[in-house]
């Protein structure tokens, strides 16, 4: 309670002198985020964002799960709030949790697939909205791009289960290479 108090108060004082102050703290329990890689069924291209906040840099879109909130709901609100855009079938790809991944606090991110006949455009944390084919996203990845969070390790990682679909169990990934 006394360190949230101290914190407060800086930020406070920090704001009265006129200093831009970003507070980063580690939460005792982690929490619990989403993203969401979108494919955006009329143009045939992936949606990216570059992020408006800190961290900076090429990103999925999402945000925190809010309380009474489920995972799915939380995703179609960043949606809408980042990208003006309605999202349908949704399937989750992945969970990630690992310490650090997130500078601002320890958070375990779901990240999901989805698909959308909206164009989107920037909204709430989306500075600019990119959008990419399949090539063009490779292409990116292996660039030297700054991304924010682990996101391109996410990325790849995705990418390279889309090559390797004919091996592995692919149910998210059947429906993504029907779009294709």
């Amino acid at each position: 309670m006394l360190k949230n108090i101290v914190i407060f108060m800086t930020i406070i004082v920090a704001t009265w002198i006129g200093h831009k102050y970003t507070v980063y703290m580690y939460t005792q329990r982690p929490v619990m985020t989403v993203a969401g890689l979108v494919y955006v069924i009329p143009e045939k291209r992936f949606v990216l964002i570059e992020r408006n906040k800190p961290p900076t840099g090429l990103a999925m879109f999402g945000g925190h799960v809010e309380a009474k909130e489920s995972p799915e709901e939380a995703l179609n609100r960043e949606a809408m709030e980042e990208l003006h855009i309605q999202l349908l079938d949704i399937q989750l790809i992945e969970l990630h949790g690992r310490y650090g991944r997130d500078p601002r606090q320890h958070s375990i991110e779901g990240t999901y697939f989805a698909t959308t006949y909206d164009i989107p455009y920037p909204g709430s944390d989306a500075k600019i909205v990119k959008m990419y084919t399949f090539e063009e996203l490779e292409n990116v990845l292996e660039q030297d791009i700054k991304f924010a969070f682990d996101h391109m390790v996410i990325l790849q990682s995705l990418v390279n289960d889309i090559h390797a679909c004919g091996l592995i169990n692919c149910s998210w990934k059947s429906d993504f290479l029907t779009l294709r």
